[in-house]
């Protein structure tokens, strides 16, 4: 197999940028055909009205619209520029229904960021590991049809957040904790997910570069945050905080369409049931996964306190994204898309991440599949083409999630064992 396979790291390594363009032409052609489709149509055609109230009211109006306008500033920005953009070249702002040039141009600024992405994806692996597998891990994720979906089928803008969330991730392995908080201020201007990261990227700057550095962090953050929020602010008033105090118990369900630990445990039913129904020991769902997640998060914490400059942030990160899908309730399908992307960048790292990586990406794949109707040929309903039941996707998903987390935490037994070789002379001298 190696010797088919090493003209084309011969290509990679040769020619890295070539490899690079290469990837992304291939990936281009479904999602240049998925582009003009309006995919989910609710939230697309939510979408279309958003735009068009920021192009009559101003952008920074836009929060005073009505669809209520759920998504962090920079969401509804890119919005209103798309449907500016449609409305300035002649194109229909009118109808919705049937409107490919709409549908295009709404999802074009989210597949410009996937795009970028993408590239960031490629750079940064081929700097540190070389350009053939950058070239493996970027076309693994640029080519899987489930994540492109997000984007340009379904018109998301779970891409964008992922953009500035990498960022934030590489300048947390380059020791640049400033401007580390800085990208991570864009981050929650696009996404309020992002806070799923809160409290490992605290814990690491603390640990990393002391309190002086968390606090500057932390203000450099604050101003950001606030300098892009606060035009918003003064032209919608406190609605424009709404994305941000507004959105947790939005869509009040076990899980909102996600095929997590909750999906089976819950029945595996495809109603939507509420998460204020009793679970057990007097407690509701809603409070089951709260604590499952602050535990989780917990466990997190510690293992950056107990090892701050241990070599696997993105790992950090992919766990942070995995228990944030895995452990609460409410969540919704695509929240695992940035857990791909660290998880891709870490297994570069350890070479039995690349199992955890394909069966992710296969049962994300599936879950996203189970909406889905690309409506042609065989990927008319694609869910169709893998035969296996939603539970078993649910128990798969929560297989490799226990796996992930094992070996996540296997570092902490060394430590565990320094500690106890620690202690022992002293017990020994103290016992005398």
């Amino acid at each position: 197999m190696s010797q088919y396979l090493q003209p084309i790291r011969d290509f990679a390594e040769r020619y890295p940028l070539r490899a690079l363009v290469v990837i992304l032409l291939v990936g281009m052609l479904p999602r240049l055909w998925m582009l003009p489709i309006s995919g989910f149509s609710l939230d697309l055609e939510q979408h279309f009205h958003w735009g068009l109230c920021g192009v009559e009211q101003g952008v920074f109006g836009v929060y005073n619209c009505w669809p209520e306008v759920t998504h962090p500033p920079i969401s509804p920005t890119m919005l209103t520029l798309s449907m500016g953009l449609l409305q300035a070249t002649g194109g229909d702002v009118i109808t919705f229904d049937g409107n490919a040039a709409a549908s295009f141009m709404l999802k074009l600024p989210n597949l410009i960021f996937e795009i970028a992405l993408i590239c960031l994806v490629f750079v940064i692996v081929w700097k540190r590991y070389g350009a053939a597998w950058a070239m493996l891990v970027t076309a693994l994720l640029h080519w899987n049809l489930g994540w492109m979906i997000v984007t340009s089928w379904w018109g998301q803008n779970d891409a964008t957040y992922t953009t500035f969330m990498l960022i934030t991730g590489y300048l947390l392995t380059r020791k640049r904790p400033r401007w580390m908080w800085l990208a991570y201020a864009l981050a929650w201007l696009a996404k309020f997910q992002s806070i799923m990261f809160l409290p490992v990227l605290v814990v690491f700057t603390l640990r990393r570069h002391g309190l002086r550095a968390l606090i500057e962090g932390l203000l450099i953050y604050a101003a950001a945050f606030a300098a892009g929020v606060l035009p918003f602010l003064l032209g919608s008033g406190k609605m424009a905080l709404n994305p941000f105090v507004g959105t947790v118990n939005l869509f009040p369900y076990i899980t909102n369409g996600a095929f997590n630990m909750w999906f089976w445990v819950s029945g595996s039913s495809h109603l939507v049931l509420l998460d204020s129904l009793p679970f057990a020991a007097g407690l509701t769902y809603f409070q089951a996964g709260l604590i499952a997640l602050s535990v989780g998060e917990a466990i997190l914490c510690l293992r950056v306190w107990l090892l701050p400059e241990r070599d696997d942030e993105f790992l950090v990160l992919a766990a942070a994204n995995l228990s944030f899908f895995m452990l609460p309730t409410q969540i919704q399908l695509r929240y695992l898309y940035p857990g791909l992307v660290f998880l891709a960048l870490a297994m570069v790292r350890d070479w039995r991440l690349i199992a955890l990586y394909i069966g992710l990406s296969i049962t994300f794949m599936y879950n996203v599949f189970d909406i889905v109707d690309l409506s042609i040929g065989l990927l008319y309903y694609p869910s169709k083409l893998m035969p296996w039941s939603p539970t078993i996707n649910a128990l798969a998903v929560t297989g490799l999630y226990a796996a992930f987390m094992a070996l996540f935490l296997r570092p902490l037994w060394a430590v565990r064992h320094e500690w106890r070789q620690r202690l022992l002379p002293q017990t020994a001298t103290g016992s005398g």
